[in-house]
């Protein structure tokens, strides 16, 4: 993202990144367990064609997608509903709407702008003879607006009818990994935000990821009114995290589902204390999506 100058600085990561998965996969070889490198070192083991750098890069490769990918369709979910003011009301009111607002989101911008697929046998795709073995690379942005598929692809609507003709997963033997998660949540973030703010709109320009690798914003200045409260704003963060003056977008919007345990008022900001719903599921940043660090455990 840098530039020529970045890529010292990028290598020395790539490379402390091995290392760091190295450790960790050899601690899992010295102490089974069952998460996801015990099991990629269980399959090595019955005789399955991965080696030990396999493991290492495969599990190193689960890291970005599983949090770039992230706040990045978040960002781009918020984005797309401030912008819709009336669906945003429709999905608060219609829980049912939730999937298929998420299915919408991916589908209408989808976080990763191209699939680079080989060809496993000759084939032609609209008159032009793709050999096999050709490379070939397809544009999701054009792939899921394809008027075949989607009446009038370039409208955004929550309640559009099917809903997973989209390719942002890929498709077959190689579908995104992760989808089921990534579809949970998605949903629980627009279904916790709807149900909790109101009058969602944009406080002035994103700025976007360059067009290499995934997309989506990288900050949203947002202003928004808790359902019952007054209005807030929501900016980039400032130095150390810090939103300078504007509050930050969690603030107001202290419930996110009932069940995940009780918030104690004092560790919320003002503005939030008068929220109606005594239980939360996690802050939420605007510019970088749910933060992990919670206050109460979850029930």
């Amino acid at each position: 993202y840098g530039g020529p100058p970045a890529v010292p600085a990028a290598l020395a990561a790539h490379e402390a990144m091995d290392a760091y998965m190295a450790r960790l996969v050899e601690g899992r070889a010295s102490h089974d367990g069952d998460d996801v490198i015990s099991g990629l070192l269980r399959a090595e083991s019955e005789g399955d064609r991965l080696t030990r750098d396999e493991v290492i890069h495969t599990a190193a490769a689960l890291i970005v997608p599983g949090l770039e990918t992230t706040f990045s369709s978040r960002g781009s979910g918020l984005y797309l509903v401030a912008q819709h003011p009336e669906q945003w009301e429709m999905l608060a009111a219609d829980p049912t709407l939730l999937p298929g607002a998420a299915e919408e989101s991916l589908r209408f911008a989808p976080v990763a702008p191209t699939l680079e697929r080989i060809a496993t046998v000759d084939a032609e795709g609209n008159g032009v003879p793709v050999p096999r073995d050709t490379q070939v690379v397809l544009a999701l942005a054009a792939v899921n607006r394809d008027p075949a598929l989607f009446p009038e692809p370039d409208r955004f609507d929550i309640t559009r009818r099917p809903q997973r003709l989209h390719m942002s997963f890929g498709g077959g033997r190689h579908t995104c990994l992760g989808l089921h998660i990534a579809r949970a949540e998605l949903q629980e973030a627009l279904g916790c935000l709807s149900r909790r703010l109101t009058r969602l709109e944009l406080d002035g320009e994103p700025t976007w990821s360059i067009p290499l690798g995934f997309q989506g914003p990288r900050g949203t200045p947002m202003r928004f009114q808790a359902r019952g409260g007054t209005p807030r704003a929501a900016g980039p963060r400032g130095p150390r995290g810090r939103a300078g003056r504007r509050a930050p977008a969690w603030a107001g919007a202290r419930a996110c589902r009932p069940g995940h345990g009780a918030a104690s008022p004092r560790r919320w900001p003002a503005a939030a204390r008068g929220a109606p719903t005594a239980a939360r599921c996690g802050r939420w940043r605007a510019d970088r999506g749910p933060a992990t660090r919670r206050t109460t455990p979850a029930a």
